[in-house]
């Protein structure tokens, strides 16, 4: 019987509240513990409440960020100065996108029955996602320029579009 108990001999020194490394493993344990149910509350928040997908608000923020640290770095470059009003503009701006995606998810599930007008919406939900993020990457190539660098990162995307809108007549 002795030799089943001596295998649980590290049990003991793993519940040692004075070892400076169940301290550590306790924090971490806190930490994780945190992290875990802020994505939790955050992924419930976004597909089950505003049914827009984790992934692309996630995508959206980035690319938020990114649009702004390459807007304050080509104002810092041209020396306009810095107002608070344009950090939460992002804010707003991101507030509002996520909004109309998920009116727009509301409308698709509210239609589910109808198909026509199910598929329609579906459509101009993706649509709207993706000329968001056109928008946003457009506003950081914008930047990028202002900043020196010439990458043209969306010049096929607008080359496309203008032959698109030639062929159906739009100016």
């Amino acid at each position: 019987m002795k030799d089943v108990f001596e295998q649980l001999a590290f049990i003991k020194p793993m519940l040692n509240a004075d070892d400076p490394k169940v301290q550590l493993a306790g924090l971490w344990s806190l930490i994780c513990t945190c992290v875990s149910v802020v994505t939790g509350a955050f992924q419930f928040l976004s597909e089950e409440i505003m049914g827009v997908n984790v992934l692309f608000t996630i995508l959206l923020f980035v690319i938020m960020i990114a649009d702004y640290i390459t807007g304050l770095k080509a104002a810092a470059k041209e020396g306009i100065p810095k107002r608070s009003k344009k950090g939460l503009r992002w804010v707003i701006k991101l507030g509002v996108y996520i909004t109309l995606i998920s009116i727009l998810s509301s409308l698709v599930a509210e239609s589910k029955g109808i198909e026509s007008a199910s598929t329609a919406l579906l459509l101009i939900k993706i649509y709207v996602m993706f000329h968001i993020c056109f928008w946003e990457a457009e506003s950081i190539d914008e930047n990028l320029e202002r900043l020196g660098y010439n990458f043209r990162i969306l010049k096929v995307l607008k080359d496309l579009q203008k032959v698109f809108k030639s062929k159906i007549g739009m100016k």
